[in-house]
């Protein structure tokens, strides 16, 4: 498969009330919209996710009451499979919910409305009510394993080992810092064969990425020497790839001032610049420390 995932990456209310009448079984599919804008409403999920499930229902009703649509699977398992590794975060059973009148069922051909549920630690939520990270997240893998399924028919949750290129932007957004330090290492578990082309400014990403994987632009032209990543804390990071200094310089300058005054043994100045610094850091700031450290040491 090829598919390229935007920055505007969000789940649209549409996608429950979408005409499936033209919806048909096509390889082709796997490439449906996937360099345009509408890749990002969940529509063709939703639609190709409700068609399967009826299928799925209607095996189990009428043959095998234990029948698990492989496509589907493939979709399960990927969910699994991406999410084990993110903390105090278990998600399963997505699944299409219609919601019915309280005052009447209406069978005509206007149903209605439908949503896609997933239960998350073992509640019961609409995909919309979601935070925009775990929204984003499960369209992401969601989708991609959607692709894949129907790209490679018959395999089941095998279709997962299909090759495909992936291009995503930003593919830190809306993530919260931990998960950030997750998503690369879950997308290529996941998706060992697909190879993975994305965009980020987070450190977090980057830590999970080795050098030779990380290519950097900077005036639309690529950088010739890119520094070490893997394992390297943010800060760092932050400092020798985008030249941003691990605090504000306002701070920066208040902390080099009051050392000056330390080196010139200038204590009770040092000790007043010291203090208005705590106030603002806080008493356990590593540099506060240091520097109170320093100031007891020479006063002894």
């Amino acid at each position: 498969v090829l598919v390229y995932y935007r920055t505007n990456r969000i789940i649209l209310n549409s996608a429950s009330t979408y005409d499936d009448d033209e919806y048909e079984i096509n390889q082709l599919n796997a490439y449906r919209r996937s360099f345009n804008r509408g890749i990002n409403d969940f529509v063709d999920f939703f639609v190709w996710f409700r068609v399967e499930e009826d299928y799925e229902n209607e095996i189990r009703l009428r043959q095998d009451n234990n029948y698990r649509n492989p496509k589907l699977e493939a979709i399960r398992k990927a969910i699994e499979n991406f999410l084990e590794g993110f903390p105090n975060t278990h998600f399963s059973d997505l699944r299409v919910v219609r919601k019915q009148s309280q005052k009447n069922i209406d069978f005509t051909r206007n149903p209605s409305p439908l949503s896609l549920i997933i239960t998350k630690n073992d509640q019961d939520f609409n995909l919309e009510q979601l935070s925009e990270g775990e929204k984003t997240l499960l369209m992401l893998v969601t989708d991609l394993a959607r692709r894949l399924a129907i790209a490679n028919p018959g395999l089941g949750v095998d279709a997962l080992q299909g090759e495909g290129i992936v291009l995503i932007d930003e593919i830190d957004l809306h993530l919260h810092p931990q998960w950030q330090r997750i998503v690369i290492p879950s997308f290529t578990r996941t998706f060992p064969n697909c190879h993975f082309i994305v965009t980020t400014h987070s450190p977090q990403v980057l830590s999970q990425v080795k050098r030779e994987n990380v290519f950097i632009l900077e005036d639309y032209k690529l950088v010739e020497v890119t520094p070490h990543t893997y394992g390297k804390d943010s800060n760092s990071i932050l400092y020798e790839l985008m030249a941003v200094n691990a605090r504000p310089k306002e701070i920066q300058e208040k902390i080099d001032a009051c050392f000056n005054l330390i080196d010139e043994e200038k204590l009770a100045e040092a000790k007043v610049k010291l203090q208005e610094l705590a106030d603002l850091l806080g008493e356990d700031d590593t540099e506060i420390i240091r520097a109170k450290t320093l100031i007891n040491f020479l006063t002894e």
